[in-house]
């Protein structure tokens, strides 16, 4: 299986990306059913045209015509604002709280000081009592089979634990993952694990987002072995401090509206939450 890796880093438009996937050959016909699954119908058209000189593609996505309103998420409070200014009275909006990122500083999460993260540093206390001389190191090639096996445990584990309503999520994160370690290089992410003697207790990756912000696309640990959480949490903050001091923020992204990831990501007093919002057209242009 081919794989293509798309930088969207600034944004990218659907149509656009649409008639290039069109124009390398990617068969979009049962994309508009996969929407249908969704509760999303609309109608695709696509044709080759001449443009600028040379072939390509072109795609139309009709919604209107299906009686759909358009839809846009995760806005920031800037767009909202724009949207609002420059379209008053066309859409209404509402706060996604499942989507709102958790921002912590970097310097917070290396030393947890203070009381609000006191029982984080015994957490770690116990993982030294119970694995005492465990270490963390970058992550490597090596270690990624250990690490989809650890994945994939999880995967099962966390099945059981989170209501219905977040199993197609932890689905398409499982899934998410397994094509970050296996193609880390090319996705640009980088990662610690921790071990204990030959024993894997944990690993996470990411890459940087902007010029202070580095983004934690995924954790996993040894979540019987207590402390194995926070200490790679506490680790890949000293890792990112080393080696981005210009880094102040780690973004540990949403918490998908699962009970158990929000209140883990709650436990660390995040410093921000970039709340986001949802907007649906509400009247016509």
């Amino acid at each position: 299986m081919q794989h293509l890796f798309l930088d969207c880093s600034h944004g990218m438009s659907g149509d656009m990306t649409l008639a290039s996937l069109a124009h390398l050959g990617v068969d979009l016909s049962p994309l508009p059913g996969l929407l249908a699954q969704a509760g999303v119908a609309c109608r695709l058209e696509v044709w080759r045209e001449e443009r600028g000189g040379g072939p390509g593609c072109r795609v139309e996505v009709s919604w209107e015509a299906e009686g759909q309103p358009l839809r846009l998420i995760a806005l920031t409070l800037y767009h909202k604002n724009w949207l609002e200014d420059h379209y008053p009275g066309r859409f209404c909006f509402e706060q996604a709280r499942d989507g709102f990122d958790y921002l912590y500083s970097v310097d917070r999460l290396a030393d947890l000081p203070g009381k609000k993260l006191h029982a984080k540093r015994n957490h770690i206390h116990r993982l030294d009592e119970a694995c005492p001389g465990w270490t963390w190191a970058p992550l490597t090639q090596a270690d990624i089979p250990a690490c989809l096996a650890m994945d994939a445990a999880w995967h099962q584990d966390a099945l059981t634990r989170e209501t219905v309503r977040g199993l197609s999520t932890l689905d398409d994160e499982h899934r998410a993952l397994v094509l970050a370690l296996e193609h880390l290089p090319a996705l640009g992410l980088e990662g610690i694990v921790l071990r204990w003697q030959d024993t894997l207790l944990g690993f996470t990756l990411g890459a940087p987002l902007t010029e202070t912000i580095f983004d934690v696309h995924f954790e996993r640990a040894r979540g019987e072995i207590q402390g194995a959480y926070p200490a790679v949490n506490r680790s890949f903050a000293r890792y990112i401090r080393q080696k981005y001091p210009h880094i102040r923020y780690l973004d540990r992204e949403d918490d998908m509206g699962l009970p158990g990831l929000r209140k883990a990501k709650l436990s660390y007093a995040p410093d921000y939450l970039q709340v986001n919002f949802s907007a649906v057209e509400c009247r016509a242009p």
